[in-house]
């Protein structure tokens, strides 16, 4: 308890995101998390957060750069072109330090695997993937109505939702979860869930999801984006082939829990 009131809490998404598990790293994650929201671009992709046992700044890895918050503001931003390697090292008080060099900065954490797990996020995700654009049209609305025109279903709102909720389970379960698996990377699975696993999204995220979800993936790792470009084409042909579902006789796009497949 504060002196004013209760102590603020992490938010849950941020939270999922979060690397340093100590009480204290919540804490300073919990007075800063405004700061980190705010830090953030259109477009990017919050990957992980980190929370310097001395410094009490905060980390954040994004899919295009990584940024830190320091006393409740932004502080510095490193453009993922100037970071050249990470290293570990142990401190004489049983810490570890991330090394992230280039821009030079030293991040001190208590345990070795979440040192370990930093340096290894900012590795994948900003030094061994550095992604070019997506080349992926926009799904929204285009593809939607393509397939609704092409099916005879009308392009009614309650259809498009139906449809695209269709779309985006297709993705998660025909592409990101099997992507995840295969490599190995149980932290983007698990950050991959608490960012579009949640069953009560609406309104333009809901709209957006599968553009997201593409998102997602393509910042992720440059070798799914071959299988994500012909995962996209294959749901096409599959909505839109002579066993699907939108044959079915009426105009309402079944929803997924009404016999989805």
């Amino acid at each position: 308890m504060g002196l004013f009131g209760p102590d603020p809490v992490v938010e849950a998404d941020l939270l999922a995101k979060l690397i340093t598990t100590s009480p204290r790293a919540k804490k300073n994650l919990a007075k800063q998390q405004e700061a980190v929201r705010s830090g953030l671009r259109d477009g990017e992709l919050l990957l992980a957060l980190a929370v310097d046992s001395r410094k009490g700044e905060v980390v954040v890895v994004t899919s295009k750069r990584l940024f830190i918050v320091a006393r409740g503001r932004l502080d510095r931003v490193v453009e993922r072109e100037r970071i050249s390697r990470t290293r570990l090292a142990s401190m004489s008080n049983g810490t570890f330090v991330t090394f992230i060099d280039g821009p030079g900065i030293m991040v001190e954490i208590g345990a070795r695997e979440e040192a370990n797990r930093l340096a290894g996020v900012i590795d994948r995700y900003l030094l061994e993937s550095r992604v070019g654009p997506r080349d992926i049209p926009i799904l929204f609305p285009d593809f939607y109505q393509n397939i609704l025109q092409a099916t005879g279903k009308p392009e009614t709102p309650e259809n498009f939702v139906h449809l695209i909720d269709r779309v985006s389970r297709m993705l998660t379960a025909g592409s990101a979860i099997a992507y995840f698996e295969q490599a190995g990377d149980h932290a983007a699975k698990a950050h991959f869930l608490a960012e579009f696993g949640s069953s009560d999204r609406e309104g333009e995220f809901y709209l957006n999801m599968p553009d997201l979800i593409i998102d997602f993936l393509w910042a992720w790792s440059p070798e799914c984006h071959d299988s994500l470009r012909r995962s996209v084409t294959k749901i096409h042909d599959l909505l839109t082939g002579p066993d699907s579902f939108l044959w079915e006789p009426g105009d309402k796009v079944t929803p997924w829990d009404d016999g989805g497949e």
